[in-house]
């Protein structure tokens, strides 16, 4: 009987081990690492000037205008990298002789300061002037507009004032990301 056992036991174990090499034998282990890279947004924001027709970048000093007159501002924007939907948001301030902001709503803005903006290749929509298509890497917009008006009727509160453009740029990517400016995704917060 004991020797019955002992048969039985040794069966039991060989099975097992013929077993285990029979799983080892139909498994397999292995490791793959992918990496998937994204594409890089970048654009340039193009502020340049023409005197004595020739196209300058804009000077960072003050620019001396009077009522009535008109000043040489061309604004571009150029794709340096991924193919981009672009905007442009324009801010005028005005700052008295103190340079004080003058506390002048959008409203009197507009009817002192006036640009000839590009219609056919921007849109104004909620604060920003969108680029109707979209922009190729190393391709430049249409300049957005190319000079600054100032009223004749702006009146003696603007003697001695300064005027300040700040002028922001935004991108995101074209791809997967609608067929119209108006579809696309991911702008950043004003």
């Amino acid at each position: 009987m004991k020797k019955r056992i002992w048969i039985l036991i040794l069966v039991i174990i060989c099975s097992a081990s013929a077993a285990k090499g029979t799983i080892a034998y139909f498994t397999a282990e292995d490791t793959v690492r992918n990496v998937i890279t994204s594409g890089d947004v970048k654009v340039t924001l193009i502020d340049q000037q023409r005197t004595d027709g020739q196209l300058h970048a804009f000077p960072d000093e003050p620019i001396a205008a009077k009522p009535g007159s008109s000043i040489s501002k061309i604004v571009s924007v150029r794709c340096e990298e991924e193919a981009a939907w672009i905007r442009v948001k324009c801010e005028v301030r005005f700052f008295d002789a103190q340079q004080e902001p003058m506390n002048l709503d959008a409203e009197k803005i507009e009817k002192i300061v006036g640009f000839e903006t590009d219609t056919d290749h921007w849109e104004y929509r909620d604060g920003w002037w969108y680029y109707l298509q979209p922009l190729a890497k190393g391709d430049t917009t249409e300049a957005l507009f190319e000079q600054v008006t100032f009223a004749k009727t702006m009146g003696n509160a603007f003697q001695k004032s300064t005027v300040k453009f700040s002028l922001f740029v935004q991108a995101v990517q074209t791809a997967n990301n609608g067929n119209e400016v108006w579809e696309a995704d991911g702008w950043p917060e004003n």
